[in-house]
């Protein structure tokens, strides 16, 4: 299993094209070999392409833009450009979270999609919040989208915070889902005096990385990717630093 930076803890530094390839070139002097890509500005593939290679960098996997996702054909000729083959989809948005038939509006947007992705050899990936754990009419939006995709043409991005949030254990969420993460991310969470949670570096929260990591690295994930939405007194370039320096204490490698 292999460590990547998720660039959306940097996104306020990636609305340029000067900034986005600032925070590679920042991202690989840390240490980093690969990246997940979310919350950049506009890019064109051979840009992003060329930014990748001057930094040593590659790209694993994407978040896009649903128009993105309803044009497989092209959205897999831009990632080939930069080999990238997983490319997720980031949220739902509120709107549809209160129904299950709003839920299946939104999982029909993509279910084309998802298979087409599979047969350009390429794989669509949804990225979980807090919410899709909670109870929706008998059931639950993770276990609906779980039940109307099959494995093979849509896996999770499985947030670590997330499924801590929700209450619900990280290893089993993985365990269940195993054939579905070959990408996840990796976000602590730490809780101040007043019960408040929030997002910390990996390794400076409450979350057990020693016995998640290890479970994912038995399941078969490919790429476990630091990830902190918010970085509070920290500088967001530092955390993701610390986050890889615990990682490494471990025994992985970027």
């Amino acid at each position: 299993m292999k460590i990547g930076a998720q660039l959306y803890t940097l996104a306020k530094y990636n609305q340029t094209l000067e900034g986005f390839a600032t925070s590679l070139s920042k991202v690989a002097d840390m240490g980093y070999k690969t990246v997940q890509v979310s919350g950049v500005c506009p890019y064109e593939p051979e840009w992003l392409k060329e930014q990748l290679e001057k930094n040593g960098l590659t790209c694993t996997l994407t978040h896009d833009a649903m128009d993105k996702i309803m044009d497989p054909d092209k959205l897999v000729a831009d990632h080939n450009v930069f080999g990238c083959k997983y490319m997720g989809v980031s949220w739902m948005p509120p709107e549809y979270r209160d129904s299950l038939e709003k839920v299946k509006g939104f999982c029909d947007q993509f279910d084309a999609s998802s298979r087409r992705l599979r047969q350009l050899g390429s794989r669509l990936m949804y990225h979980h919040h807090a919410f899709e754990y909670d109870a929706l009419e008998g059931t639950t939006i993770m276990d609906y989208i779980c039940d109307r995709f099959p494995a093979e043409d849509l896996g999770l991005t499985l947030d670590t915070y997330w499924v801590e949030y929700a209450g619900i254990d990280v290893v089993s969420e993985l365990k269940r889902h195993k054939d579905r993460v070959q990408r996840i991310h990796l976000k602590d969470m730490e809780i101040l005096p007043d019960g408040t949670r929030r997002y910390a570096p990996v390794g400076y929260g409450v979350m057990d990385f020693e016995k998640i990591c290890a479970v994912a690295a038995d399941l078969g994930v490919e790429y476990a990717y630091v990830e902190q939405d918010e970085c509070f007194e920290r500088d967001p370039f530092d955390c993701l630093k610390m986050s890889l320096d615990y990682l490494k204490s471990l025994g992985y490698e970027a």
